[in-house]
Order: C-alpha cells, then structure tokens, then sequence
C-alpha cells in the first residue's frame, strides 16, 4: 500500500505535529489496545481493594487493639497480599504486550499500513518472552547507570558531611566535598539520563525489526549515535508536558481513594484512563524519533520512495548498521508455488499468512505468487503450502492460524 506521508528528517515541532496527527486520526485505534487491557486490570485491582477496606483495619492498622487478630483482619492481610501480587504479575505481563501492540499499530499507521487492535496483538503476542526480556534488561542497564550516578555524588556528599561535623581541622575539605557533591548532582544525573535515553529504542527496534535483548540495545545505541542529546532534549520535554497534562488526574485519583470503599475504584477506572491514553502518546513520540533517525542515518525515506513507487526490478538495499543485504526479487509467473527466498527489509516487514508473525530481519521467507502474501519459509513447509484462506496455493491442512 502506497502511503500519502511525506517522509522527511524532522524537528522538534514536525515531531509534535505528527504525534498528536497520528494520535488524533488513530484514536480509537491506540486507545483501544491500552484500554482493552488496563481498563479491566485497574477496575479489578480498585474493586479489589475497595472490598478489602469493607473486612475492616489491616493487623498492622493503629485502629486495632492489642492482641486482637480477629478473622477480619486475616483475611484483610491475605486479601492484601494477593491483591498486590496479582496486579504486580498482571502488569509484568501487560507492559511489554500493550506498549508492543501499540508499538505496532503506531508503526503500521506511520507507514501507511493498516492494522486491528486483535491484529496487533496476534503479532506481538508471538515474542512476549523477547519483550519482557528486552524491557527487563533495559531496566536493568537503565537503573545501573542511574545507580552509578546517584552513588557518586551521594558519596561525596556523604563523606563531605561526616567530616564537617567531626568539627576537626579537615572541615574545608569536609565543605568543598560537600559542594562538589551538590554541584555534580544535576550533571551527573543528566549524563546518567542521556546514556539511558541512548537505549530508548530497543522496544522499538524488538518489535519494528524483531531484534530482541542484546541486539536490540545495540541497535538503539547505533541509531541513536551523535542524536543521543536531541532524543534527550526532545523526549524531556515530551515526558515533562505529558506529566503536566495527567497532573490534575493523577492527584485526583491519589485523593478519591481515600474514600472508604467506593474511592478505590473510581481511583482504579482513572488509572486506567490515564494508562490508556498516555502510553500511545508516548510510544508515538519514541517511534517516531525511531523512524527520524533511521531517515537521517539510512536513507529511510529513499527506501519508502521506492517501495511507494512500486519498483518492479530487484534492487538491493544496504543496512548499515549490520552490513547486511537485503533482496527483493519481482513475483514470477502465477503459479502456487514459492518465489526466490529472502531476507525480510528493516521496514514495513510482512506478516506470515500462518502465524500472524511478522517476519524477522533474520528470517527466510517465501511470497506465494498466486496470492502475493508473505508466509515464513519454515510454515510454508510445515503448511504445505501458501495458508491464505481462498489460495489456489493453500495446503489442504493448513490452519491459518495454526504454525506448529
């Protein structure tokens, strides 16, 4: 499908422009995905938590007497914990599901695609594990490096205060730690914040690319070369407005769910709220700082050029940052059968008739040249066949939907 946008290297206002374009034309779209999860998740843990102050005072509550450990009060605790340990693994698993469907459509739309809020999440929902495993270490190497940076001015200023208040000769060296300290803060924490935000595009390029752990940082760190303070600078002051635009939202609901029984759903229904309206937009601004880069260091748009234009010819496209080359070879004649095998494009990758995967920078494919649609080498071989419903190519036994 031929898309209408113009792809060009953006600045912070084309950024700003585009986001709330994309966001106001795909609403439903984006909302959807984020809601289809987080609405039931945090109405369910606010409900939860409502019925858990109708039992009564906590064992650990001041109301309680001594030496009153009542069943209301057990079952309080244990509600308590389940509670709180149910929506802990329930986020696990939705964080990395939700930001990659919506990571998907945002994409999908981006480029002129169309896509589903089922659709998006039939393509991720086949690399959870390379999501969660991504975003884990991510935030692994994101806190390391946070760590560092607080350890470092913290120490001084610790060391600087203890010996200020030894009130022994060494004091002026006890005060210039401390002021040292103080004064490293801010930069410290703004180069810890800029080596973070050189990572920021893992989860993109995980589920854009199909790259996944160490791969996927690198491949952030590589985009992100000589940009790393723009993407800070630009995604600040994203996070700074979007924080400003929840703040009444987020206080409200902090207060209401102090209301005995009834505050700790509404508090639960305005988390999900925001949750579901916040996180496209954030996601929105990280891809398309993703594709930004990829204009401005790989040619990006030539290539979007080219792919618009319906070029019939095999040509060959170099991606940089891997040296690895991609083929694109024109259908042969109309016969049920495989055309010549290739590796999957950067950009805009296919998603397999069989497995509603999309198909990975690493992984041979087939194009069905009865049909024109795109199945994984590996499912054309277990399917027998092109597993487009309808396909003069489509193997007898071979479920859509079912890859084995």
């Amino acid at each position: 499908m031929a898309s209408k946008r113009k792809f060009r290297p953006m600045g912070f206002g084309d950024i700003l422009d585009e986001a709330f374009d994309l966001y106001r034309n795909n609403f439903i779209l984006f909302v959807g995905i984020a809601g289809v999860v987080y609405v039931p998740l945090y109405f369910v843990y606010g409900a939860s938590n409502g019925y858990m102050q109708s039992l009564g005072p906590s064992p650990w509550s001041t109301q309680v007497p001594p030496g009153d450990f009542g069943g209301p009060d057990i079952t309080a605790m244990g509600l308590s914990i389940g509670v709180m340990f149910l929506t802990l693994l329930a986020l696990m698993i939705a964080y990395p599901l939700v930001t990659g469907a919506v990571t998907h459509a945002i994409s999908q739309r981006y480029l002129g695609e169309q896509t589903t809020i089922k659709h998006s999440y039939m393509v991720v929902k086949h690399r959870f594990w390379q999501l969660l495993g991504t975003g884990l270490l991510f935030s692994l190497l994101a806190g390391g490096i946070m760590t560092v940076a607080v350890i470092s001015f913290a120490v001084m200023i610790g060391i600087g205060a203890a010996i200020m208040s030894s009130g022994d000769s060494s004091t002026v060296i006890g005060v210039i730690l401390f002021i040292l300290g103080v004064l490293l803060a801010i930069p410290l924490t703004i180069l810890a914040a800029y080596f973070v935000f050189r990572f920021i595009f893992a989860f993109t390029t995980c589920v854009v690319e199909n790259r996944n752990y160490g791969k996927a940082l690198s491949r952030s760190w590589q985009l992100s070369d000589k940009h790393g303070w723009r993407v800070l600078g630009i995604l600040i002051i994203i996070y700074l407005i979007i924080t400003f635009v929840s703040a009444p939202l987020t206080l409200f609901s902090s207060l209401i769910s102090f209301i005995p029984y009834i505050g700790p759903i509404i508090a639960g229904v305005v988390y999900a709220l925001l949750e579901t309206v916040v996180t496209p937009m954030a996601s929105i601004v990280v891809v398309l700082l993703y594709y930004d880069l990829r204009i401005r260091k790989e040619g990006f748009d030539l290539q979007m050029l080219a792919r618009d234009m319906g070029v019939p010819v095999s040509e060959h496209i170099i991606e940089q940052s891997s040296q690895v080359q991609y083929d694109y070879a024109s259908a042969s004649p109309a016969s049920a059968q495989p055309t010549q095998t290739y590796d999957a494009p950067v950009y805009n990758r296919p998603v397999c008739e069989c497995c509603y995967s999309e198909v990975g920078i690493d992984e041979e494919a087939v194009v069905c040249t009865a049909c024109g649609k795109t199945v994984h080498a590996k499912c054309w071989r277990t399917t027998g066949g092109c597993a487009t419903p309808g396909c003069p190519g489509a193997g007898s036994a071979a479920p859509k939907n079912s890859p084995n």
